[in-house]
């Protein structure tokens, strides 16, 4: 059987397995923003790679632009 290391206080878990109910929604609305943010930002801008294979809730969408990395 598997076990669990958590570092999480009793607090946290509480708050946490609330917002577990709505996790579908929480992530659903973050792919909602990434997509806008990769059909809007300029074509300059390096943006993640979008792959149809797998499903990405992009915890971070991380954008990069070639004049920010002199």
């Amino acid at each position: 059987m598997a076990g669990f290391n958590s570092r999480l206080d009793e607090v946290q878990a509480g708050f946490l397995s609330v917002k577990l109910k709505s996790l579908d929604n929480i992530n659903e609305h973050k792919r909602k923003l990434a997509s806008l943010y990769h059909k809007n930002l300029k074509d300059d801008f390096i943006k993640p790679a979008v792959n149809e294979d797998y499903f990405d809730v992009y915890h971070i969408y991380n954008i990069r632009h070639p004049n920010g990395m002199r």
